[in-house]
């Protein structure tokens, strides 16, 4: 992604908002802090902030996080942490009871071969007991169009357009890999980036997360707004 990278990623997942009543049900039990992971510019953790709750927003890219922290409200404190999901220190979620992962994280993290390593990194910066909650899907058909985080922008005047497109398939080494593309546009250029994803079962990620975490009763969050049902593994750090 290009210096735009905050504007666009806003702009993609602003607008989805058909998952929150889930993640703020599952925060009104806790008594410590909620960690979003793969949180972008925040729009679970500053929605969670605005509630009262303490936050804790985990990404990668620095500059996401810096937009969080230019668009929290007055009276509301998000605490970030850059990092990768994959390499999360000892200890450095151990304020917090809850953990969320909206947004097909976990099956991004299935396509690139990371999710075990995942389990076991997020186990070790977290306690005992603290629950897990991740947001999945089961099927990717091709050209489904009805993924969250999908969409497109055209800054009036800015000659830049952004698009996330539908599900593709590519061929890559003799495997065929289900991928969405990102594509940012500006005149005499274009950007193209994918990221995998990997359809997922409710055993394949009971099997990652063990030893280190046990299953509860899956959620769900229904269809809206043409986006398909997504379902939510909830689990607890043992």
């Amino acid at each position: 992604m290009t210096g735009a990278a905050a504007m666009w990623h806003s702009v993609e997942h602003s607008g989805f908002e058909g998952d929150l009543p889930i993640w703020t049900a599952l925060a009104e039990g806790s008594t410590g802090c909620v960690a979003e992971l793969g949180s972008g510019t925040g729009r679970v953790a500053l929605r969670l902030a605005s509630l009262g709750h303490s936050t804790v927003a985990v990404d990668k890219d620095v500059r996401l996080l810096a937009a969080l922290r230019a668009n929290q409200a007055p009276g509301t404190s998000v605490r970030t942490l850059c990092s990768d999901v994959v390499e999360l220190e000892t200890d450095s979620l151990a304020g917090c009871d809850l953990v969320i992962a909206p947004l097909l994280l976990v099956n991004t993290l299935a396509a690139d071969g990371r999710l075990k390593g995942f389990f076991a990194s997020l186990r070790g910066a977290c306690r005992s007991g603290t629950r897990f909650a991740a947001a999945y899907v089961t099927e990717l058909g091709r050209g489904s169009e009805s993924l969250p985080a999908r969409g497109g922008f055209s800054p009036a005047g800015s000659g830049q357009s952004h698009v996330r497109s539908e599900v593709d398939q590519i061929s890559f080494n003799g495997d065929v890999h289900t991928v969405r593309w990102n594509r940012e546009a500006s005149p005499g250029s274009m950007e193209s980036a994918y990221e995998r994803l990997k359809e997922l079962s409710r055993s394949d990620l009971e099997d990652a997360a063990a030893p280190h975490f046990l299953g509860r009763p899956n959620l769900r969050i229904p269809a809206s707004g043409g986006v398909i049902e997504m379902k939510v593994a909830v689990f607890h750090a043992v």
